[in-house]
């Protein structure tokens, strides 16, 4: 917290006299031990458009494929499943997003 307060007014500082805070590019991609090259390299990007990897995409445990947020709902429906390796326990959070954004539709 000291360090958030003491950071805070410097912050404030720079903000206010214009400065602009420099922005470099993300990788989200996450690495975990024991992966693979063929399942880092699938958790780059979507398996579905091949989009670079963002900060809400889906990553599948069971085999690292990537599905972004856009083909996840567009493309997998309330049906979804993993696109590489078929696995639909860890799409249910994907299938209730769709379902929810469906309902909103209607």
């Amino acid at each position: 917290q000291a360090a958030a307060d003491a950071l805070g007014p410097a912050l404030e500082s720079s903000l206010e006299s214009g400065a602009q805070m420099p922005v470099e590019p993300m990788a989200f991609a996450r690495v975990r031990p024991g992966k693979t090259a063929e399942e880092q390299t699938r958790s780059e990007s979507c398996g579905l458009c091949g989009q670079r990897r963002g900060a809400l995409d889906h990553e599948c445990p069971e085999c690292c494929t990537c599905v972004c947020t856009t083909c996840a709902l567009e493309n997998l429906g309330e049906n979804a499943a993993c696109p590489h390796c078929g696995d639909r326990d860890h799409f249910a959070g994907i299938r209730l997003v769709v379902h929810l954004q469906k309902t909103q539709e209607a």
